[in-house]
């Protein structure tokens, strides 16, 4: 969810004229507000009546789109009673969590393979009737037919499981019978017609492609619907959210989300980001348990005058399916190896106590003293306080003191497009709110880091982030680099009596606000600024700054614009890896995605940087990533790194890479080691073929395999590190190393199709099919090779080739192949020519004598001089029988 803003402040002198705060707390009894406020509370949600004494799981790699569909209809009409279903490997939906919630609830698990067979143990449960949506060729629905919505609400009210069109005769060979055609109605007609059959506590808006969430839609019995697309009535989602009751969630997502966010909020509706959310209706179904932060420990700071003090804060927090999903794990955020190493604010959404108590326990149980957890934008749910109908914002402030004070969280992080400093007061008046950071406007950080204060409780604004925006090169060369970012921070004023002296960073969590950015930002503070968490941060603020509404009278981001801090190249911490076991192994292939010969995978943490073993070119590893951006910077997106152990006369480094189809990539090498207590990272430069840039990277637009001089670190220890970075022009520039080998003679006596791909270099057009690897002649030679050791007894070389024969029309040139042994040309047995030619659609075994070679290791190489498809099934000096 990228949350980008474009409104801008009015003036802070005005905004805080408009806020009658001041100090002193409001007397509060229980968990009551001050003021005539209501008792704070949760219950916002709908949860299932638990679990069933048996829940049947199936495997999501089991089904295709459409028959998950159907099953998660199954699994959300079960779940109105209770949860009985679960889709296993379904976006972070694992076995273990599975198991775990079976052993804690006490149910018996059952597996079922077939998406049918599942539908038919319930079929006289449910009716035994379907209804129809749309869907197109392979794609389980159209982008912008919404029937499938349309079926979801009919699933709910009649317990009809969803069936796409294609899959029809699947249904009635189920035993199934046509119960609704939604495909002839539309959003009107459906929200009419069932609207008294309807919860009108909880909506869904679920754009019509994605085939999440809608078990949850079903279960709730929701209005599932999406506005983006109108289907003949512009008017009815505001009829819908007018229906539904005050502060009722709406779940799902949009494609602006300013304009959705602000038009529920004004019709009192709480957004919650969740259309990616899988098994929502199982998760949910767990009784809710209070939750308790058991591993902070919020530190009494004693200020010093001479020191800054910085909150980090990760957005997006509410978003709940990221929660529910990869972030416990995801290296880039609370799986990475620097959590623990500082103080950080992590935003999270409180209505997992209901939606998934569990997942929220287990980010608790795994945190340290240094993880504080905040409730995301903005509390119970995602809402504009300046846009939210006031009538209903009592409520609302209610509910979200009851969600913090079940999950232990004491501090909020409002997200708006403008501050109106007097509703925070419906917020303050609870004793469990002890206070709050502002994220406003473009980059949240309109707010220009002032401190609101209400009933003696400070809410300040994020005054800087970390953020990069695609084309936006006057934000970029302020915000986009953490070297920048924090060239202002070391130059705040220090003083802990004034608004100056602390400051909020909002870390945008889909650009460059991941943990290792973060992680580099942090080492580029001076030794005087010092990081302490939000709740350490307000702490301090209440007792040490007037309670008096302020913003920052500082230096501001153009101080700086003639002299910006440079960036750095460097991604890898070396202190970190300097201790990694080094390997003296001399050739690295990837067929195997549980073994990387040491190889560590990293990437720089922005939404679309990867770094993944991949199943192409025999197995290999993937190194993608953009920065979201129309230009390229020195940083490398992916990356993936070894320490080697070099002998004594190593000699040669040769790297085989290929490039996605659609776009070139910024391709790095390098050798970083340590000499006379200094640190080096020298790019290796001298095995491509063609200039490198200004900040050492090749432009890689065709698979090649490179050969690198690496005499000069013989008997080093050193680390390799192989780079991708985005060219700018954002997306397909994929980067696939298959082979990495070091001086390496194979001993290997036969390479069948896998083995050549994985091991032999190519040069050209090579193409590795089901019947072979092929040598394509297209403009140019093209040719593999291979170090190999040659059998002490000489023997001979054998190559079972072919060419491709078309059964009608014109035919390709004969294909006309030759064979080196360390650049030296060596004829076939009985050739007159010094090349083989393939005139046979079947393969042919072609011998080359090898005992002038016998106990050597040589090079052998076998190229396709002219003609095309020379396919090769198998190569080598005995062949299986």
């Amino acid at each position: 969810m990228i949350k980008s803003r474009a409104v801008k402040l009015a003036a802070i002198a005005a905004l805080c004229a408009s806020a009658s705060l001041g100090g002193g707390l409001v007397a509060c009894g229980g968990n009551g507000g001050g003021g005539g406020m209501p008792e704070a509370k949760t219950g916002m949600f709908f949860k299932p009546d638990g679990y069933a004494d048996k829940v049947y799981a199936i495997r999501e790699a089991d089904m295709t789109g459409k028959e998950m569909t159907a099953v998660s209809s199954l699994q959300g009409i079960l779940a109105q009673n209770r949860a009985a279903v679960y889709i296993e490997g379904s976006l972070g939906s694992s076995a273990e969590k599975l198991a775990a919630a079976s052993v804690k609830h006490g149910f018996e698990v059952e597996y079922v393979a077939d998406a049918w067979e599942l539908v038919n143990k319930f079929k006289s449960e449910i009716g035994g009737k379907y209804v129809l949506y749309n869907d197109v060729g392979d794609r389980d629905v159209s982008e912008r037919d919404l029937s499938i919505n349309y079926a979801a609400v009919v699933s709910a009210v009649e317990h009809y499981v969803m069936v796409a069109k294609s899959d029809e005769q699947a249904a009635i060979d189920a035993g199934l019978t046509l119960g609704e055609d939604a495909t002839k109605l539309n959003t009107r007609a459906v929200f009419d017609t069932y609207k008294d059959r309807l919860n009108k506590n909880v909506l869904i808006h679920q754009e019509p492609s994605n085939r999440y969430l809608r078990d949850y839609a079903i279960a709730s019995k929701a209005m599932c619907f999406y506005s983006d697309y109108y289907d003949g009535d512009s008017s009815v989602k505001t009829d819908i959210l007018a229906w539904a009751d005050d502060n009722a969630p709406i779940l799902g997502w949009t494609d602006n989300e300013i304009n959705f966010v602000s038009s529920n909020s004004v019709m009192s509706k709480v957004t919650v980001a969740a259309d990616w959310a899988s098994n929502l209706s199982f998760y949910s179904a767990e009784t809710s348990f209070d939750l308790t932060q058991e591993n902070y420990e919020q530190r009494e700071i004693t200020p010093q005058s001479n020191k800054h003090y910085v909150a980090i804060v990760m957005s997006d927090g509410d978003n709940v399916q990221w929660q529910t999903r990869g972030f416990a794990t995801d290296s880039k955020y609370f799986g990475s190896q620097y959590r623990g190493e500082f103080p950080m604010t992590w935003t999270t959404a409180p209505s997992l106590y209901d939606l998934a108590p569990s997942t929220l326990d287990g980010l608790y149980s795994a945190a340290n003293a240094n993880d504080q957890f905040i409730a995301g934008p903005s509390g119970a749910g995602y809402v504009n306080i300046a846009d939210y109908n006031e009538k209903s914002l009592k409520d609302y402030a209610a509910y979200t003191a009851g969600y913090m004070a079940k999950t232990d969280i004491s501090y909020i992080n409002f997200l708006d497009n403008g501050i109106d400093a007097d509703r925070l007061k419906y917020f303050s008046a609870y004793p469990q709110v002890k206070g709050g950071v502002w994220s406003v406007g473009n980059k949240y950080i309109e707010g220009d880091g002032a401190v609101y204060w209400s009933n003696g409780k400070p809410f300040v604004a994020a005054r800087e982030t970390l953020w990069r925006i695609a084309g936006d090169d006057n934000s970029n060369k302020y915000y986009g680099y953490t070297e920048r970012v924090a060239q202002r921070i070391n130059g705040y004023k220090r003083d802990y009596t004034k608004i100056e002296g602390y400051t909020v960073v909002l870390a945008h969590a889909w650009s460059i606000g991941s943990m290792d950015y973060i992680a580099r930002f942090v080492k580029d503070l001076d030794e005087d600024v010092e990081l302490v968490t939000v709740g350490e941060m307000l702490d301090m603020m209440t007792k040490y700054v007037e309670h008096k509404n302020a913003a920052p009278d500082d230096i501001t981001p153009d101080s700086f614009d003639d002299n910006l801090a440079p960036i750095s190249s460097e991604q890898i911490d070396w202190d970190r890896v300097k201790d990694m076991t080094a390997t003296e192994q001399k050739l690295f292939t990837f067929s195997n995605r549980n073994d990387l010969g040491g190889f560590v995978l990293a990437n720089a943490g922005k939404e679309y940087d990867k770094a993944v073993w991949d199943n192409r070119f025999g197995g290999s590893i993937m190194l993608d990533g953009s920065d979201l951006n129309d230009f390229s910077d020195i940083l490398p997106n992916a990356w993936m790194y070894n320490m080697l152990q070099l002998s004594d006369d190593a000699n040669e480094l040769k790297i085989t890479v290929s490039a996605s189809d659609d776009g070139d990539a910024n391709l790095r090498v390098r050798i970083l080691y340590e000499q006379d207590g200094a640190t080096h990272a020298d790019v290796l430069e001298d095995g491509f073929d063609k200039q490198l840039s200004a900040d050492g990277y090749y432009l890689l637009d065709s698979g090649k395999t490179f050969a690198f001089d690496i005499s000069r670190y013989a008997g080093k220890k050193v680390l390799l590190s192989i780079e991708q970075d985005d060219t700018g022009e954002g997306s397909g520039e994929q980067v696939f190393v298959s082979r990495i080998a070091i001086d390496y003679a194979s001993d290997r006596l036969y390479w069948d199709i896998r083995n050549m791909v994985r091991e032999w270099e190519t040069d050209g057009n090579v193409e590795a099919h089901s019947e072979g690897v092929c040598l394509e002649y297209i403009d140019r030679p093209s040719s593999v090779s291979c170090a190999v050791k040659v059998p002490s007894d000489g023997s001979t070389f054998k190559i079972y080739l072919r060419k491709f024969y078309r059964p009608s029309g014109e035919q390709d040139k004969d294909p006309k192949v030759k064979l080196y042994v360390n650049g030296v040309l060596v004829r076939a047995a009985g050739a007159t020519e010094d090349y083989v030619t393939a005139t046979s659609d079947s393969f042919v075994k072609y011998e080359y004598d090898m005992t002038a070679y016998a106990g050597e290791e040589v090079v052998i190489k076998i190229e396709n001089v002219e003609g095309r498809h020379a396919c090769m099934r198998g190569v080598g000096f005995k062949f299986p029988n």
